[in-house]
């Protein structure tokens, strides 16, 4: 079900300004429309009455509410070396809405220092994607180094040029990481050499945001389905 986001959704009363507002009058809404919000916090959907316009904001009233759990089948985690945060930025609501639970931003030889990630507007980008794929729950994001990553996750798999052909048997379940533009570093295969490498039988070259997009696709095809409730 379509949703807008507020942070204080579940509140009797609140006042709707600048960005909601111009979401309810994008959507022709009136005084005494109903209209869905969630806070992305509690899987609760509330229902809201515009009980009036003024200015430069709206007035909405609460009138219910529902636990209404809308998340993927499958809990993906994906890893991605970090490349420039626009591209990043650029393919966040892709991965949000192939159902990626955990996104892991690693820091790798070929990810330049004067990359910055800016973890505020990655969320907003995921909130964004959620109010339009229906998530109840946005991908989350953590960062880490190569090394802390490989320490933390042994069953990794390392997506890169000549590894082993995938089979659903060897990704199911399994976080993927995928290396930056240029591919991975001697530092990295350092870091990693632990991990075991998967490829696809292609002889083009993918840059790094489509492989981040296949292997999320892979993994949602693949992984199986876990016992959290979807609606």
């Amino acid at each position: 079900m379509r949703f807008l986001f507020h942070d204080g959704a579940g509140s009797d009363r609140l006042i709707a300004d600048c960005a909601l507002l111009r979401h309810i009058k994008a959507l022709r809404l009136i005084a005494g429309s109903t209209l869905f919000l969630r806070n992305l916090r509690d899987n609760r959907l509330y229902s809201y009455r515009i009980a009036k316009f003024l200015k430069r904001e709206a007035v909405l009233e609460l009138i219910g509410s529902e636990e209404k759990i809308i998340l993927p089948a499958r809990k993906i985690e994906l890893a991605w070396c970090v490349v420039d945060p626009k591209v990043i930025e650029k393919t966040m609501p892709a991965l949000n809405e192939l159902g990626v639970a955990v996104l892991h931003l690693i820091r790798c030889e070929k990810s330049q220092r004067n990359h910055r990630v800016n973890m505020n507007r990655l969320e907003r980008i995921a909130v964004l994607s959620c109010e339009q794929c229906g998530r109840s729950a946005p991908i989350a994001i953590k960062e880490s180094g190569c090394f802390e990553f490989a320490n933390n996750n042994p069953s990794a798999l390392l997506f890169d040029f000549g590894g082993a052909p995938v089979n659903p048997q060897a990704i199911a379940g399994k976080t993927v990481v995928v290396g930056p533009e240029g591919g991975f570093g001697e530092n990295d295969y350092e870091a990693f050499k632990g991990l075991a490498r998967i490829g696809i039988n292609s002889p083009l070259v993918l840059r790094s945001e489509s492989a981040a997009i296949a292997a999320a696709a892979m993994l949602a095809a693949y992984s199986p389905i876990h016992s959290g409730t979807q609606i």
